[in-house]
């Protein structure tokens, strides 16, 4: 699932996947990130990222290098960076004029989802205790456009040290049962609280701006 929606930047590039994946990367803020993390991150289905990582570097827009049996990637030095980043922000003031002609509206959790996240608030309060602040409903969910086979997506807000990896196999047990019992598929990004709040680019600014407290 494609969290960018088809907006001006997704038809300048002529891909949705393409234009959250360029994002993805520029809003790593000069930080490496491996192949399913920008997949996960820009909210796009693993082969079609990995495809466009492929074409990307191949164009010289982006570089790649190794860490074990992972593959990085990141923006490649030149007067490209400076070009993506007048795109995005206009593809921001873009997609800010056209929620300001649609109107405000006000977001809610579907209640399809309460329970579901109600047993993943309490589970992860066992495991995490105090470390816990919250859960982030973002992605189609939040904005009303989920479909039957929508990933639910979630930030999980934690304080002290982060490790993604690490504290997604922690919760995978958890994740994976209520997946089996419920049908519901749960996507979730571990993020430091204070990260969380200070974290920018077109990602972000998506998850903060259609985000809700979970």
């Amino acid at each position: 699932m494609v969290i960018m929606q088809a907006n001006w930047l997704s038809t300048f590039l002529g891909s949705a996947t393409r234009a959250a994946v360029l994002s993805t990367v520029f809003g790593a803020q000069g930080r490496s990130l491996h192949t399913r993390e920008v997949a996960r991150l820009a909210g796009a289905e693993y082969r079609s990222v990995w495809q466009e990582l492929e074409r990307l570097e191949k164009l010289g827009l982006l570089a790649s290098s190794r860490e074990g049996r992972r593959r990085l990637w990141h923006l490649k030095d030149g007067p490209f960076r400076d070009i993506l980043a007048r795109l995005l922000d206009e593809a921001h003031k873009q997609d800010m004029g056209r929620e300001a002609a649609i109107g405000p509206q006000e977001p809610s959790i579907p209640d399809s989802l309460k329970p579901v996240l109600h047993e993943l608030r309490v589970r992860l309060s066992e495991l995490y205790g105090e470390r816990l602040v919250g859960l982030w409903l973002y992605g189609s969910q939040a904005r009303g456009e989920a479909d039957r086979d929508s990933d639910v997506d979630l930030i999980v807000r934690l304080t002290g040290v982060v490790d993604p990896s690490a504290e997604i196999d922690r919760m995978v047990p958890h994740l994976s049962e209520i997946n089996s019992r419920t049908g519901v598929l749960l996507a979730v990004i571990p993020v430091n609280e204070s990260d969380f709040h200070r974290a920018d680019g077109a990602f972000w600014r998506s998850v903060h701006r259609d985000g809700l407290a979970a």
